[in-house]
């Protein structure tokens, strides 16, 4: 049995595994594919969402300007440079707002996040490493915004605890990310960056708003108190060889 955190990754493995095995000239065993498909299965990663509820309940945030959330790690794979090309414009058009940077910091900071600070100076609430969960969990609580600008992502946890704190989200329709959305609510996809720069124009203009919507229900069904059933009965399954 083969599990997979999503239908995005079952997807790029059976695709891409058939691509390497068919550029082998003879006893490619092609049919094995489907042999692996068909004993595939997807199961999402569990996450401890509950343990954002007290920090939810505290946490009030009565400033105007919408509190805009990074919380990925600082690598190229999730594109800031992208993510401070889509800021520094919204911030020569005139529109007001705040910034939380924060995930880890493997490599050192990006110029891109460097041009960012020095831009924006004291709109930058916090930059770099939440060095405890409380800090993370309070700036995600008083998060609006969540424009994520990844080219790689094989589930998106981090997308995930923002959404369940209350973000709003603007996401790439593409990776995994389609998929930890209710049926309808495509509003929050983008195609392109001039329409993630208009999704974010909008997103602002009607911030007030935005807040009083709860979205948790989006994606609470990842919390481990959910989850756990679910890995449970599928490893007594396997342990019992009923696949």
């Amino acid at each position: 049995k083969v599990f997979f955190n999503s239908s995005y990754n079952l997807e790029t493995f059976h695709r891409e595994a058939y691509k390497l095995l068919k550029s082998h000239s003879d006893h490619n065993e092609l049919e094995t594919i489907q042999t692996i498909r068909r004993k595939s299965e997807v199961l999402p990663l569990g996450l401890n969402l509950q343990a954002f509820d007290k920090y939810i309940e505290q946490t009030r945030d009565s400033d105007p300007a919408p509190l805009v959330i990074w919380n990925h790690r600082w690598e190229h794979d999730k594109d800031p440079d992208t993510f401070t090309r889509l800021l520094l414009r919204l911030y020569e058009e005139g529109y007001v707002f705040r910034v939380a940077l924060m995930g880890e910091v493997p490599y050192g900071t990006p110029k891109a996040f460097e041009e960012l600070r020095a831009t924006l100076g004291e709109r930058i609430v916090h930059f770099g490493y939440a060095e405890d969960f409380a800090t993370y969990a309070s700036l995600l609580a008083k998060g609006d915004l969540l424009p994520v600008t990844s080219d790689q992502d094989f589930f998106g946890g981090s997308t995930v605890e923002a959404i369940y704190c209350g973000c709003y989200p603007l996401l790439p329709n593409q990776l995994a990310y389609p998929e930890h959305l209710p049926r309808g609510e495509t509003e929050v996809l983008y195609h392109s960056y001039e329409e993630l720069i208009d999704k974010m124009r909008k997103a602002m203009d009607q911030i007030s708003q935005l807040r009083k919507k709860n979205r948790q229900h989006w994606v609470a069904q990842y919390d481990w108190h959910f989850m756990s059933r679910q890995y449970d009965d599928k490893l007594e399954q396997l342990a019992k060889g009923e696949w």
